[in-house]
């Protein structure tokens, strides 16, 4: 099986170094505008060779309209979505042309969310020559060995893999890396569980994103506390109750490289202001960062973490998310106050959109 797998690849190594674009601007033009002219806005092949930005969302997108888009060399972000549960857009994509994509040389990011591709055939991307971003998922089956010939793409920098069914010892490429990943997101992975973060203790990766990846417990954070590459992590899950949270960061403590710690929209978020979890976040040695999920409704004192958050001399920054509605300026004012007494540090309010310091209150 193994001899039979790297012939497999040795072939398409060869079918990939002759590869070319076999459609001209002209004619990639007449074909998409003719048959994606909601998607297609411009008038004229020039002006289909000047997009840098091309997204189709639910339009039938399929396997033999991706040799169409290799003549697009300005392109730089695509994205192809297709909901399966849509039987008016019989299009789909299993991925066995993506090697064209590899032909747009300032593509640098890709989004193939909800299509049928098997992770087995993301391989097909790894010769694209300035590839950043990839984002993969809802409902596709991974495994690894796809994943890990993108990751291994020289210029890549996050890997965004959404809804997958990923299980635990499908992460075992992300120690296997030659270089360390800047972020990979695991997003809506729910059978990944607390188990994943052992092959996470491992992972070459500096930013950590966990959303809803099914953690009921703080088990197996303090081996995450070890893996020396991560510098920013953040925990959005919903399976985490008050003490699990407090506990899982208080596991944290032995993490010597951990400098961001980002905290939202767990089911503890009513309490994220409670001195036990500031307690433990400040008890990280080199945190520099720190940010929480705001729930002014329910806790009244938050300005009294700020204290015991800034007792670690090298926390410079807490940041405070999803500010409610309402009359929340005198707790926005009480929290100010208390930081006025570290002029070295900063408070910021994430309103929405927007980022907002004491001097804007």
């Amino acid at each position: 099986m193994r001899s039979i797998l790297l012939a497999v690849l040795l072939l398409n190594s060869v079918f990939a170094s002759a590869l070319t674009c076999p459609y001209t601007i002209d004619q990639s033009f007449s074909y998409l505008k003719a048959k994606f002219p909601d998607v297609v806005a411009v008038d004229n092949a020039s002006g289909l060779a000047a997009i840098k930005y091309i997204e189709f969302g639910d339009v039938g997108f399929a396997d033999s309209d991706l040799p169409y888009l290799c003549s697009l060399k300005s392109l730089e972000s695509l994205g192809i979505y297709n909901d399966k549960s849509d039987s008016t857009h019989p299009g789909h994509l299993t991925g066995i042309n993506l090697e064209y994509l590899t032909l747009l040389e300032n593509l640098k990011n890709l989004d193939l969310d909800g299509n049928d591709i098997h992770g087995f055939e993301l391989r097909r991307l790894q010769g694209s020559p300035h590839l950043q971003t990839v984002r993969f998922g809802m409902g596709n089956p991974v495994g690894d060995f796809g994943v890990e010939k993108i990751a291994e793409i020289p210029t890549l920098n996050a890997l965004w893999l959404q809804s997958t069914g990923l299980v635990a010892e499908d992460l075992n490429w992300l120690s296997r890396l030659s270089r360390p990943l800047e972020s990979v997101i695991f997003l809506g992975n729910t059978q990944l569980g607390n188990t994943a973060l052992i092959k996470l203790a491992k992972a070459k990766v500096h930013e950590l994103w966990l959303v809803d990846i099914g953690l009921t417990s703080s088990a197996n954070f303090e081996l995450l506390a070890l893996n020396t590459d991560l510098q920013t992590l953040r925990i959005y899950d919903g399976g985490l109750s008050e003490k699990d949270l407090i506990d899982a960061v208080g596991k944290l403590q032995g993490s010597l490289s951990l400098q961001n710690l980002v905290l939202k929209d767990s089911q503890a978020m009513g309490y994220q202001y409670s001195p036990a979890l500031a307690k433990a976040i400040a008890a990280i040695p080199n945190l520099n960062a720190v940010t929480m999920t705001a729930n002014l409704v329910k806790q009244k004192d938050i300005a009294d973490v700020v204290p015991v958050l800034f007792a670690n001399p090298n926390i410079k920054t807490i940041t405070l998310y999803s500010l409610p509605f309402g009359d929340f300026l005198p707790q926005v004012k009480s929290v100010c106050a208390a930081a006025a007494a570290y002029p070295d540090r900063k408070i910021q309010f994430n309103l929405g959109m927007d980022a907002k310091d004491c001097s804007n209150f």
